[in-house]
């Protein structure tokens, strides 16, 4: 595909406008190419040595504008997941190992070193355990609920 092709001649000559701008015209026209997107997001975060809050930011937009158009998209759901790694807070940690999951679900061959990552391991514990917990108050919520509703029933009859 040319304009992708030229896009990334341009990011490699460090050309970010006009790699922007090819990327952005394959995205319009073809907005199932994957790898335009993923590409897009990768050079926003490394526009500088150190992304910047904005940076990262901007990566994270075109990653979720890829996902839209393309919803079962393993690959960038693992590079939205590796992204959300990098952040490195609990909340971006949990939110990166349910991107992973969901697209190793999807296609366990593009994530599969990934899901064996030592990090992304502890962090599935902790997600596994917050689902336990989650579904404990659930049920015991609907159950409280139940009782609620039963003896409300039964103070009506009397």
């Amino acid at each position: 595909m040319v304009m992708y092709d030229t896009g990334m001649q341009h990011f490699r000559e460090r050309e970010f406008e006009s790699a922007r701008q090819m990327f952005r015209k394959c995205q319009h026209r073809f907005p199932d190419h994957e790898r335009a997107y993923i590409s897009l997001a990768q050079m926003e975060k490394n526009v500088s040595k150190v992304p910047t809050r904005s940076e990262r930011h901007n990566a994270e937009m075109v990653l979720k504008d890829g996902l839209y158009h393309n919803p079962r998209s393993a690959a960038i759901m693992q590079a939205w997941g590796l992204h959300l790694l990098q952040e490195q807070t609990d909340q971006a940690d949990l939110v990166a190992y349910g991107l992973l999951r969901t697209a190793s679900l999807l296609d366990p061959v593009i994530v599969k070193g990934v899901m064996k990552w030592k990090r992304v391991k502890d962090i599935g514990r902790s997600w596994r355990c917050l689902r336990q917990a989650d579904r404990r108050v659930r049920r015991r919520n609907k159950i409280l609920a139940s009782l609620a509703c039963g003896s409300s029933k039964n103070g009506h009859h009397h």
